[in-house]
């Protein structure tokens, strides 16, 4: 199993590309095969994950942009296994707590 050190990945693909754009997407960096498997956690604004290709085990870090995140979650691609965790709150100001008291 490799790990691969290049960074966070930053896969391209838009909100209307075909699956198999997305899937190439995704591809792994290494055997270049689709089908892989990727996690996405949210924390504020910054989508963020790992991908792992079920073929040769090579693992590398992910970058999304928002409107990538929107793809996957309301029409995910038919080859990549993609799996979203649990949204993170955004932090709280002050002014919000305010505003629930009003």
């Amino acid at each position: 199993m490799a790990h691969v050190p290049c960074g966070p990945y930053v896969p391209c693909f838009t909100l209307d590309d075909a699956d198999v754009m997305v899937d190439a997407a995704f591809a792994c960096p290494v055997c270049l095969r689709a089908g892989t498997r990727v996690e996405i956690e949210v924390a504020g604004n910054h989508p963020a994950g790992s991908g792992a290709c079920r073929t040769c085990g090579a693992t590398w870090a992910l970058a999304l942009e928002p409107r990538q995140l929107l793809r996957l979650s309301l029409d995910p691609p038919c080859k990549t296994l993609v799996l979203l965790g649990e949204p993170q709150p955004a932090p709280l100001v002050a002014g919000d707590l305010d505003e629930d008291r009003a």
